[in-house]
């Protein structure tokens, strides 16, 4: 019944994801965060379920930030690959020093990465633990249930069915939440596009229109440049029309002289 359940989760959570229109890469953890409490020079183990919520397989780490408690902590997995969808429950074991007399809080880190891919994903799950003198000691999981990154949610290491019910509304108002800002996202990138559309339209309506403005510009050129040329040929064509006809009107002159001052000849010889 218990398997059942988490592959309902499970499905649930991809079935968001897709929803969600979110990143390829996604890592989710459950609970979202861990307290202990503990006497010093003893120990305690709790479950942490980490999934990959991303859309193809993944590589996973879980280690514990640089700091006073770096050495208290041992996992059952230190580095695991995760399919899409799938989970794994890593055993975090907690050994407190005998020395340690005052409450710390510390971080869990699970990174993410795609083989052959820089980008990467990763989430923080905080860590309290208190230090009591009291010869009772125990673990308990965070309130805070799930964490997640890239885009989904994980789903919580606690099976009965109040805790997979809450876990089941955190996952449907989470993904209303991403779908939203996905629309949000689609809409913003919708007014950018159109407003680069319209720059460029505008930008290219001026462009278009300088570059007809200059066309005309050379065009009237070329125009004005014909005209004076053929104002020079028609005025060079008349001159030299009207210098031939005085040219002709001379010749005609000799003509006449020369045939008049033959006729007188002629008389002269004849008489």
């Amino acid at each position: 019944m218990r398997l059942i359940i988490v592959l309902l989760i499970v499905a649930l959570i991809i079935s968001v994801q897709a929803a969600a229109g979110s990143s390829s890469i996604g890592v989710g953890a459950s609970p979202g965060n861990l307290s202990f409490r503990l006497a010093p020079e003893t120990s305690a183990e709790q479950s942490l379920y980490v999934i990959n919520t991303g859309n193809e397989a993944a590589t996973y780490g879980i280690f514990v930030e640089e700091g006073a408690c770096e050495d208290w902590f041992t996992f059952s997995s230190t580095s695991f690959d995760l399919k899409a969808g799938e989970y794994r429950e890593v055993k975090v074991k907690l050994n407190v020093p005998a020395t340690e007399e005052t409450d710390v809080e510390c971080n869990i880190k699970i990174p993410c990465t795609v083989s052959g891919k820089i980008v990467g994903a990763g989430i923080i799950i905080p860590v309290h633990i208190e230090i009591s003198a009291s010869e009772v000691n125990y673990s308990e999981v965070g309130s805070s249930g799930t964490s997640s990154s890239g885009g989904s949610k994980s789903f919580s290491g606690s099976f009965n069915s109040a805790k997979v019910k809450e876990i089941s509304q955190q996952l449907v108002e989470n993904a209303s939440n991403l779908v939203v800002d996905s629309r949000q996202d689609i809409t913003s990138a919708g007014e950018k596009l159109k407003n680069s559309t319209k720059n460029w339209e505008e930008t290219a309506d001026k462009s278009l229109d300088n570059a007809t403005t200059s066309l005309g510009k050379v065009t009237r050129k070329f125009e004005d440049t014909g005209r004076r040329i053929e104002d020079n040929t028609k005025e060079r064509f008349e001159d030299t029309k009207k210098k031939l006809e005085e040219l002709n009107k001379i010749y005609r002159d000799i003509i006449q002289y020369i045939d008049n001052f033959i006729k007188i000849r002629l008389t002269k010889i004849l008489n």
